[in-house]
């Protein structure tokens, strides 16, 4: 690095408006610099580093330019001391001016975007729910969910999102015990964490991350009113984000009615895969002329890319629900599910209690091959 004593002295002005636009962060790797980020205490462990050296022979020293944006806040960074060391002495050839310039530029705006938000974009509790599918327990990447929530505008009132689940349990869903174990453990939380917020704050928003069985996410969404101001957001497998994507789509909602709406009524949803629809007719051979079908023109569990399509999702459905309801009085709706996650969570939000028909809700197990009933949302 330069050497201190050919260096003119940063202006205060200066030092004061590059921690602003750096937002007191490394604006090479995002760390704080105004903390310990062991114990919390207060410090500066930041240094200025010059893109383009003071001194001839520097990391990037220019002829023409070193000796004029020596002071100039264009040619600065606010770093921590690894990446000050990286830039300057262990990795030198690898960061350019043309590197270095692009990552001050992308953090900075970043920040402005981020502090902008807070004027101009929504606010929202962001919530975080997940149950063990299978063996595994659903992995939630929180930089995934920041990015997510700002490409929509939307900036989390509180740093950490508020979690609902049920970590390191270990029922499976294979056993008929882990659906009431889930089912009380999501409704006690919810209760606990997210109900006081709705009857306390007007015009709240909440911001939600689920991934669990489908029967689960159903109930997860009866929880909400639908006066409440919820985006559920959906995760794809590529690009692997949750972010709502901007790009359009053919592939629409299809909804199939049964040939004799007096009997049973079974509801099947095949949008991530059609082959469920084989599974129920195989287990309920009596009742494929009572089959209504939501599906869409191609199945896959990456099939929900935008919001305009669970838009369509919600509108088709609750069309559904309102014929079922006036074809088959007296019935409970059996509910078959093949869907993203989203969607079973929106399913649960445009669900009517005082009007709809209870509904049983069934997952097929994947080793016995059977449909098991889960939950009933009454």
């Amino acid at each position: 690095m330069d050497k201190e004593k050919k260096r003119k002295k940063i202006p205060l002005s200066t030092t004061i408006k590059l921690w602003a636009v750096a937002g007191g962060r490394c604006e090479y790797c995002n760390t704080v610099l105004w903390k310990d980020s062991l114990t919390g205490s207060d410090l500066n462990k930041s240094y200025i580093a010059h893109i383009r050296a003071v001194s001839k022979g520097g990391p990037r020293w220019d002829k023409k330019l070193s000796s004029i944006l020596e002071k100039d806040i264009s040619n600065l960074m606010l770093l921590c001391d690894e990446c000050h060391n990286r830039i300057d002495k262990s990795q030198v050839n690898e960061h350019n001016v043309e590197r270095l310039e692009k990552i001050k530029k992308e953090h900075e705006f970043k920040i402005k975007r981020l502090t902008g938000l807070a004027s101009k974009g929504k606010k929202a509790y962001t919530i975080v729910y997940g149950a063990t599918i299978g063996n595994n327990d659903p992995p939630f990447n929180n930089d995934q969910i920041i990015e997510a929530l700002l490409n929509q505008g939307i900036y989390p009132i509180e740093d950490l999102p508020l979690k609902l689940s049920l970590e390191n349990s270990s029922f499976r869903d294979k056993n008929l015990s882990y659906w009431k174990v889930n089912e009380k453990q999501l409704c006690t939380t919810f209760r606990s964490k997210i109900q006081p917020i709705i009857e306390n704050i007007n015009h709240n928003t909440f911001a939600v991350f689920a991934l669990a069985p489908q029967p689960l996410l159903v109930k997860f969404g009866t929880l909400f009113s639908d006066i409440q101001n919820v985006m559920i957001f959906q995760k794809h497998r590529e690009p692997d984000n949750w972010t709502w994507l901007k790009e359009k789509t053919k592939n629409g909602i299809i909804v199939s009615e049964p040939t004799n709406k007096s009997l049973q009524p079974i509801l099947i949803f095949a949008l991530s895969a059609k082959a469920i629809i084989g599974y129920v007719k195989k287990a309920y051979p009596t009742n494929t002329n009572s089959l209504w079908i939501i599906t869409c023109k191609y199945p896959s569990n990456d099939m929900l890319r935008n919001i305009e399509q669970l838009k369509q999702f919600r509108i088709k459905t609750r069309e559904v629900l309102d014929k079922i309801n006036s074809t088959s009085f007296g019935f409970t709706l059996k509910v078959f599910m093949a869907m993203p996650a989203a969607c079973a969570f929106e399913l649960g939000r445009i669900c009517m209690p005082k009007a709809d028909l209870s509904m049983e809700l069934y997952d097929r197990n994947v080793q016995s091959k059977n449909f098991i009933k889960t939950l009933t949302i009454k």
